[in-house]
């Protein structure tokens, strides 16, 4: 019996198949993260297994214990850089994010893959129980896509253009969407950063080591993904959406992944920066690429675009 998370999923790699098809050897495009395969094929081909995501998520007694650090750090008028683990800031950032209110994270980024560039741009708001994303790239191709959750069920609008009222309507539910796409759109950070996912010393990015650095006016949090026995664990739920969105033959293989997080004083989010590097596999060429994507947010009141309504990006623009 094909289950509706079978059907959801064919009917959406039938849609989007033909689309990716048009990029050849020039690119691929990868979701909301900084993806974009350039044709720099690869002499060997990488192998890694991808890891089961549910089993390195942080639990809630790991994020109460986390809290009570920070509690205690604030009454004592101590560093958060002495009291938490990288992990933990991180993870008490992103769940003070997701508790207000209203939110709203807006990102450019590029990726670069030698003979070809590709801007990314991405945008999700939350207001109250609504939530909205939007994840466009231009380059070569151009790929606007946007999705809402409201109550059990999500609705996407993926097409080629930004006219987003005319492109086709999918609905399903926020469990089958995140089968497709790693997490739901409610959900404001796909990485796992827990103890088992994050490489300590030397990276491999070259990117600062894994730590909590005082910055002045706040806190910046230095995050190397850890790739170990050919897993890297803390990208799994990106790996998913990734392969999803790109109709690629398996799962992206990573060389490395690493996020800058800066907060305020309190822990509060102001931007993250990704910074990556991996193989595609297109079935037809294996290629690799470099990107980036800072994203910047905010917690004040900011209500959720109809389908007509842009996102200004050009004040984040480099």
């Amino acid at each position: 019996m094909i289950t509706n998370n079978e059907k959801t999923k064919k009917k959406l790699t039938q849609r989007k198949g033909f689309r990716y098809s048009m990029l050849g050897a020039f690119a691929v495009i990868l979701g909301v993260g900084a993806g974009f395969a350039g044709a720099c094929a690869f002499k060997q081909p990488l192998v890694q297994h991808v890891a089961n995501g549910d089993n390195y998520q942080v639990s809630a007694a790991y994020l109460k214990t986390a809290l009570a650090k920070y509690n205690g750090a604030k009454e004592e008028g101590t560093s958060l850089k002495d009291a938490l683990t990288p992990d933990e800031a991180v993870n008490l950032a992103y769940s003070f994010y997701e508790e207000a209110e209203y939110g709203k994270a807006i990102g450019v980024g590029l990726s670069d893959a030698g003979i070809a560039k590709q801007t990314i741009q991405s945008c999700s708001i939350k207001n109250g129980a609504e939530y909205f994303e939007e994840s466009n790239s231009l380059g070569i191709v151009n790929i606007y896509n946007r999705m809402y959750e409201e109550g059990d069920s999500t609705k996407t609008y993926w097409g080629s253009d930004n006219n987003y009222a005319a492109h086709p309507e999918e609905t399903m539910t926020n469990e089958d969407y995140a089968e497709l796409m790693g997490r739901t759109v409610s959900d404001p950070l796909i990485y796992i950063v827990s103890p088992s996912t994050i490489l300590e010393g030397t990276t491999i990015s070259g990117d600062k080591q894994t730590g909590i650095y005082e910055n002045g006016n706040g806190y910046t949090i230095e995050i190397e993904m850890k790739l170990e026995d050919g897993v890297m664990p803390g990208i799994a739920n990106y790996q998913k959406q990734m392969k999803t969105i790109s109709g690629l033959k398996s799962y992206p293989v990573f060389e490395y992944c690493h996020l800058t997080v800066v907060t305020d004083a309190d822990l509060n989010l102001l931007t993250m920066t990704t910074h990556e590097r991996y193989q595609a596999d297109m079935g037809f060429i294996k290629s690799k690429c470099t990107g980036s994507l800072t994203t910047h947010y905010s917690t004040a009141e900011v209500s959720i675009p109809s389908l007509s309504e842009s996102i200004d990006y050009s004040a984040y623009e480099a």
